[in-house]
């Protein structure tokens, strides 16, 4: 997949959208402070109305560094389904349709 994560530079790739967590925009990098993600890295999204951004796994784009972080398949799906009983192998729980979304996205 190998999209880079707003604010961040990716595998040659640089996202020009912001990530400050404000309206209309993306929530900010996160490391450790909770964060469950195999990465180590995460949003800063909240655990309400069916975010987890404790569960979203931005990946370093190497030597585990929280500087160019990007999205990957892994980023919302788990392929061991570690996170069972989540439909599709997914991270987070969506049975409400939105809450794997806005777990980056703040709207």
């Amino acid at each position: 997949v190998s999209i880079p994560y707003p604010s961040q530079t990716y595998n040659g790739r640089t996202s020009t959208l912001r990530a400050d967590g404000t309206t209309g925009h993306f929530f900010a990098v996160v490391r450790g402070g909770g964060c469950t993600s195999t990465s180590g890295i995460c949003t800063a999204a909240p655990t309400t109305d069916g975010r987890d951004g404790a569960a979203i796994n931005l990946v370093p784009m190497g030597g585990g560094e929280g500087e160019g972080v990007g999205v990957e398949c892994s980023t919302c799906h788990e392929p061991h389904n570690k996170y069972a009983p989540n439909p599709f192998l997914t991270r987070v729980d969506v049975s409400n349709a939105s809450g794997l979304c806005r777990s980056c996205h703040n709207q």
